[in-house]
């Protein structure tokens, strides 16, 4: 092995050494370290680099004055220095190092180190300066398709999501990449147009079926479509070679939106019984049990809480199943709480919050809190009626017959179903609450 490596060593330096004896004493130097490296000593190399850098590559004199079979000594310690400190996440130093192996050697093709040095960047989040050298890298060796990969990946993390779609396209026109193609459609989703991305999806998918990622980013895009039918096609396919709980998921939610309960039941309870007790499989859990077992949801509603309780769909869930269910009403106040104060002031969202806060406060007959529910859902979204009914029937059992009358009548007179049970409902209240109204006058 060292006569191997002696034999590389001399063939590398020995244009410049003009000496053998120099050359061994390289090959000497050189094999100790790459002993400690061989071991993961990265430490100890390191120590053993620092004794034996002799030149401090800032001086520009002594790097000029250092005979040829010395500064390739120093540049191959400083290039095994590099990897130590990269080894052991120290990639500022790594960076440090790199430079200086440059340093020891003007006239050597820089790409390689220039490669290494933005590899450190990527480690350190420094992507926009990563993205610069790949970008120098790239008009430097123009034919190498790793760097315009890396390059174009850069392009995906620095948001340039067209540019990554470009650099996509070139790649694919010299090599056919999957990753490259399912790159450029989340690009396209980032843009906003998912059907650009589902055509780049469904190529990448061509190339490998089994694919549960890019199968998952499909997915969404698929139901969005209600294209289940195309869903179904691709997770069938998928799990008659094999299994696995993200796919099982998958075709989990698309049984439930199109319908079909029981299926998507069975998938879920199959799941859970495997041991997946994640927020989603509780979540699809409740959804289903909704269907048929009110007691059997709020157990899975509560574990998916317990799960993951940052999702605001996931607590608003329990905190409706709670209401109907039990009669925990701190529980059930601070889940409606705490779901409104992780709301963004969506108001669509925070209309149905509110209203659905407001129906479970009126069903405990709290009928001044349920009215200040569905004031609050109706400061979002002034248009819609659906909570008018109950508001009036709140300022009813307030004995503001007023107000009563005024929500009462605003819904009969807005409303364009006029043979609904809910407008028959609406108008018996009013004709009450105007017999209330006339009595007070006389």
């Amino acid at each position: 092995m060292r006569c191997f490596k002696f034999l590389i060593l001399c063939a590398a330096f020995v244009a410049g050494s003009g000496s053998v004896s120099v050359a061994a004493q390289e090959v000497d130097v050189l094999t100790v370290v790459d002993e400690l490296i061989g071991r993961y000593d990265y430490s100890g190399a390191l120590d053993k680099i620092n004794g034996l850098i002799t030149v401090d590559v800032q001086d520009s004199v002594a790097v000029a004055s250092l005979p040829e079979g010395e500064r390739a000594v120093q540049r191959e310690l400083q290039k095994r220095k590099a990897q130590c400190l990269k080894k052991l996440y120290n990639y500022e130093g790594a960076v440090e190092a790199f430079g200086a192996v440059l340093a020891l050697d003007s006239k050597a093709n820089p790409v390689p180190v220039l490669a290494e040095i933005a590899d450190c960047n990527i480690q350190q989040g420094n992507l926009t300066e990563a993205l610069n050298l790949y970008g120098l890298i790239t008009v430097m060796d123009p034919a190498n398709l790793y760097f315009r990969m890396q390059k174009t990946v850069l392009y995906y993390y620095c948001g340039m999501y067209e540019d990554c779609i470009a650099g996509a396209e070139s790649v694919m026109a010299v090599e056919s990449i999957p990753a490259m193609v399912s790159l450029a459609g989340d690009s396209w989703n980032m843009l906003g147009q998912p059907d650009s991305a589902l055509v780049c999806y469904r190529e990448a998918l061509e190339f490998n079926p089994y694919d549960e990622n890019l199968i998952d980013k499909i997915s969404g895009i698929l139901l969005d479509k209600k294209e289940y039918g195309v869903l179904m096609e691709i997770t069938n396919r998928y799990l008659e070679r094999d299994s696995s709980f993200q796919v099982l998921g998958i075709q989990g939610m698309t049984y439930y939106m199109r319908k079909q309960y029981p299926e998507s039941l069975r998938i879920f309870e199959r799941m859970r019984a495997l041991g997946d007790s994640t927020y989603s499989t509780n979540f699809y859990l409740g959804l289903n049990y909704l269907e048929t077992d009110l007691l059997k949801a709020l157990y899975a509603f509560e574990d998916a809480y317990k799960a993951d309780s940052t999702n605001i769909e996931g607590v608003y869930q329990y905190a409706c199943i709670l209401g109907r269910v039990t009669r925990r009403d701190s529980l059930t106040r601070s889940m409606f709480d705490k779901a409104i104060g992780m709301m963004q002031p969506d108001p669509k969202v925070m209309y149905r919050f509110y209203s659905a806060y407001g129906d479970w406060l009126l069903r405990k007959e709290r009928f001044a809190e349920a009215r200040d529910r569905y004031l609050d859902a109706r400061s979002y979204m002034p248009e819609q009626l659906t909570v008018l009914p109950s508001l009036g029937f709140c300022y009813e059992r307030l004995d503001d017959w007023k107000n009563a009358a005024k929500y009462y009548r605003e819904f009969m007179d807005r409303t364009e179903n006029k043979e609904s049970d809910v407008y028959e409902f609406t108008k018996e209240a009013l004709d009450y609450v105007n017999g209330k109204l006339f009595m007070m006058e006389e």
